[in-house]
């Protein structure tokens, strides 16, 4: 009973190892040999040990450490294969056949278009603002006073030659044609009165003489101080009944040439 035991184990191991084996060399496992008194040492803890035997030609599986028999020999392999060698990579395959397109739907049917709608009654105008009345015209200002300024001028001039003397007036015969208004004068042409208080400006103009010449006004016989020169203005404040002459200042007779004139006008 205890052999058959024994044996039956035995070929329960054998089919095992056969197994095994058969995965070994289909898989490309190594395996290792070792005589019946030697030991083995695994080299990591992933292998098997077993021991053939030459009569039955069958595999005994053992520990690491364990001995064969007398007549058997140990033998040894990795439990998993060792990797092999990656293969080439294959070949491309062929390009599939582009699918047909598929049919496109029909189109719908347009829906009908609606109606357009009434349009709206126009609002009533707005009514219009009613206009601001005017305001009233404001009273008219009370006339300003009359002026004080009366108008007064004269223009005259010497229609010839004179000779002019030291301290003698010069005339002015002849009167321009517009006439004097405000201010009069004597015979001889030689001397302006005024007949209104205020400012009048003079203007007076000499033709060429035969020599140095220079005169000056007067007022009321008494000499105002007047730039020389061959014309001169100036603007001077006389009273009522004041008398204003050209008097002659220089030291030699003067003939005077015609055309010596002279203007007064009231400016204020």
């Amino acid at each position: 009973m205890h052999r058959f035991i024994h044996l039956r184990h035995r070929a329960t191991a054998l089919i095992v190892v056969a197994v095994a084996v058969a995965v070994a060399v289909a898989g490309g496992a190594s395996y290792a040999a070792t005589s019946g008194g030697g030991k083995t040492h695994s080299t990591s803890g992933n292998r098997v040990y077993a021991c053939v035997t030459a009569r039955f030609h069958t595999l005994n599986l053992l520990s690491a450490s364990a001995t064969c028999p007398v007549g058997q020999q140990k033998i040894s392999w990795n439990i998993k294969g060792e990797r092999g060698l990656r293969g080439r990579r294959g070949l491309k395959g062929k390009t599939g056949r582009k699918g047909l397109t598929g049919h496109t739907g029909e189109t719908g049917p347009q829906g009908p278009q609606g109606s357009i709608g009434a349009p709206g009654a126009q609002g009533p105008k707005g009514a219009t603002g009613i206009t601001g009345q005017s305001g009233p015209t404001g009273p008219q200002g009370p006339t300003g006073p009359a002026g004080s300024l009366a108008s007064a001028y004269l223009d005259a001039y010497s229609s010839s030659a004179q000779l002019v003397t030291t301290n003698s007036d010069l005339a002015f015969d002849t009167l321009a044609a517009v006439a004097p208004v405000g201010i009069g004068t004597n015979a001889a042409h030689n001397a302006f009165t005024v007949s209104s208080t205020g400012n009048y400006l003079f203007n007076v103009v000499f033709p060429p003489s035969n020599g140095p010449f220079s005169a000056q006004l007067t007022v009321n016989n008494t000499f105002v101080e007047t730039p020389e020169g061959v014309s001169f203005s100036r603007i001077l404040s006389l009273s009522a009944n004041d008398v204003v002459t050209v008097r002659s200042a220089g030291a030699m007779p003067v003939l005077v040439g015609a055309g010596a004139g002279i203007t007064i006008v009231r400016i204020s």
